[in-house]
């Protein structure tokens, strides 16, 4: 698990959640689940655009289907209770849930939730103990999180329900200015405390910074 060296602020990274959001809605809307959405998967380019890619675990989904699904993604530190449990999910549920460790790595350079071991991760997720150690986020943030990682799917956050969340209302003006002035951003990892060692290419198949140019 790596952490980021420059770490984004909320105001950024909610401008790529939002189109990531927008994308995975715009498929749910479909009858569609993308079922790999994680930071390798999204194309990131300049002026702050994004693009959804690697469509190879993609299903049309019909009513009968949301809760029969049992092909897992490669990267298990993306998987719900569900899928840890090895039981039948939702994978419209799944691509949710794997959007908000997106957006939680973006700000805080670390997934949400420890994933040395399934077992302690799973407790993690029912609990909500989120790793925040890195970086303090805002109390509308964190409410985001707790919708989006609800332990119960009953009371779980769809992404049409987390797009019209307070923490994703429109990025001021003066915040479009800053993140449109030209720069490049870096796109290095360093290991959480405690990761074991780990070789450039394992690190690098794992997450992917976006790199900012113009």
């Amino acid at each position: 698990m790596m952490q980021r060296r420059n770490l984004m602020e909320e105001f950024e990274a909610k401008v790529y959640f939002r189109q990531i959001a927008e994308a995975i809605a715009y498929l749910h809307e479909n009858e569609i689940a993308h079922g790999d959405v994680r930071l390798e998967n999204i194309m990131w380019y300049p002026a702050y655009n994004i693009k959804m890619t690697a469509f190879s675990f993609t299903k049309r989904i019909g009513d009968c289907d949301k809760s029969k699904n049992r092909m897992l993604p490669h990267d298990y530190s993306y998987w719900m209770p569900e899928m840890l449990k090895g039981e039948e999910y939702d994978p419209m549920m799944a691509d949710n849930w794997a959007a908000g460790v997106v957006v939680f790595t973006l700000i805080n350079g670390c997934f949400p939730f420890d994933d040395k071991n399934r077992d302690a991760m799973l407790e993690a997720q029912q609990q909500q103990q989120f790793k925040n150690k890195h970086h303090v986020a805002s109390g509308v943030f964190k409410d985001l999180l707790h919708e989006i990682f609800e332990p119960d799917i009953k009371e779980r956050s769809t992404m049409a329900i987390s797009l019209s969340h307070r923490w994703l209302k429109p990025v001021p003006n003066y915040a479009v200015e800053m993140l449109l002035t030209p720069r490049i951003k870096s796109a290095q990892f360093d290991k959480c405390d405690g990761d074991e060692e780990e070789g450039d290419d394992d690190m690098n198949s794992r997450v992917r910074s976006p790199i900012i140019c113009s």
